[in-house]
């Protein structure tokens, strides 16, 4: 796989990629020091999974974490997953083992930083990734990617199931996992439907900065789950999908028209991420591998209807393009 025959200077490559994996490296540290002992990993080794919920409540909300506030949390999803395909892409154009021994750092920089909040699907999406990904640049048969995909995955499911006590609760932790994976997002939706009267007062949490003006505003998915299942310090909001967001403030109405919406802003992303990937691959391959799994196809319409997401995450990358220009040098690749 080539990169267009753009110039590239590998000592600019190197550069660039130190200095992304060091950014990388010293968020993960602030990030820990920030949490202090509210880590939600460290909790559940220790076999406390309620205190551990509590802590993934408070960094969700952004009561905790020096990263987990507007904008900067936007970026560094992404981040984590750009460094590690780049790098990745850069070891197979370079044919260096430097670059082999940066990649192994990155992902693994990556996974932690995805696995401290105690989210498990973070974890196990970047890693699915990461397999359809590798396999644009291997086209043959590998053993030992598919060995060691498994292995990883197997090894997040493990830590999944020690969220609810893997020695004593397999069964349960099994059938919490199955239900997550096929069932709770649209049972979310009938809830709303069911419990939720439509109002325009449950669009203001979607709109930017609103919470400064209407501290109180909830979404509608946070007042179904309490009304479920009661007041709780770890449950912040139900899964759901991005329709029963629109029906919770526009009604049947909302329902109709919003999966047009959104296919339409999909399609508009994916056509600007295509013609982006053909001016220069090696940067913007990674960056698309970075931006679709992050697209909300189930919840938050916010997402497509007021993108301070996109925006914010595109004065970023414009800004790490920038600094990656340089590395169009004095010889092809």
């Amino acid at each position: 796989m080539t990169s267009n025959k753009i110039q590239y200077n590998i000592n600019y490559i190197f550069y660039f990629l130190m200095l992304i994996i060091s950014v990388q490296f010293i968020v993960l540290f602030i990030h820990l020091y920030s949490l202090g002992s509210n880590i939600p990993l460290l909790l559940l080794l220790r076999g406390d999974p309620a205190s551990a919920g509590e802590a993934k409540k408070l960094i969700i909300t952004g009561s905790i974490g020096f990263f987990k506030k507007p904008i900067i949390g936007y970026w560094l999803k992404y981040y984590f997953y750009f460094v590690p395909l780049f790098a990745y892409y850069s070891s197979f154009l370079f044919k260096k083992n430097i670059f082999k021994i940066i990649f192994i750092i990155s992902i693994i920089i990556s996974l932690f930083y995805f696995m401290i909040d105690g989210h498990k699907s973070v974890p196990v999406t970047f890693l699915f990734i990461f397999v359809i990904y590798r396999s644009m640049f291997v086209r043959q048969s590998n053993v030992k990617l598919f060995f060691a995909s498994c292995s990883l995955v197997s090894m997040v499911f493990i830590y999944y199931l020690a969220s609810f006590d893997l020695f004593g609760r397999l069964q349960y932790g099994t059938n919490r996992f199955l239900q997550r994976l096929f069932v709770l997002q649209g049972q979310g939706l009938y809830y709303i439907y069911e419990f939720i009267e439509p109002s325009f007062a449950y669009v203001l949490p979607l709109v930017p900065f609103t919470s400064i003006m209407f501290p109180g505003s909830r979404k509608a998915d946070a007042i179904v789950m309490e009304y479920l299942f009661g007041p709780s310090s770890s449950n912040v909001n139900m899964n759901s999908l991005f329709i029963a967001e629109t029906y919770s403030f526009s009604g049947m109405f909302g329902v109709i028209i919003s999966p047009f919406h959104v296919w339409s802003i999909i399609i508009i992303l994916s056509l600007l991420l295509r013609r982006f990937t053909r001016k220069d691959s090696l940067f913007f391959i990674p960056l698309a591998f970075s931006v679709v799994p992050h697209i909300p196809f189930t919840q938050n319409i916010s997402y497509f209807i007021f993108p301070k997401e996109l925006v914010s995450i595109s004065i970023l990358f414009f800004i790490l393009y920038v600094i990656f220009l340089r590395t169009r040098k004095s010889k092809y690749v």
